[in-house]
């Protein structure tokens, strides 16, 4: 049983079962204090994204503009949230 409002964690399992893409980029800070490179984990739907991140292993889904600038975002709860969530944009559903 889980509280509302407290997120559960997303394996990396479930970002490679829905083919996130990953972006490596180096941070100094960032790989002295995990010992990896800071990834970027993304799956785009138009303006819509699903950024996964890696240390706290929690998702959100962004509306963006063309620039990049994040309008609003969505926390994705749990493995099946991203299901559902991704189902959807995939015009799926569950």
């Amino acid at each position: 049983m889980t509280n509302k409002g407290i997120k559960e964690m997303i394996w990396y399992k479930e970002i490679e079962k829905h083919n996130f893409k990953k972006t490596e980029c180096f941070d100094s800070v960032h790989f002295s204090q995990f010992g990896y490179p800071y990834s970027i984990f993304e799956l785009k739907f138009g303006k819509y994204v699903f950024d996964w991140e890696q240390s706290s292993q929690t998702c959100r889904l962004l509306k963006t503009q063309k620039d990049g600038t994040i309008l609003s975002e969505i926390k994705i709860k749990d493995a099946n949230h991203l299901d559902e969530m991704v189902a959807f944009f995939k015009g799926g559903g569950k």
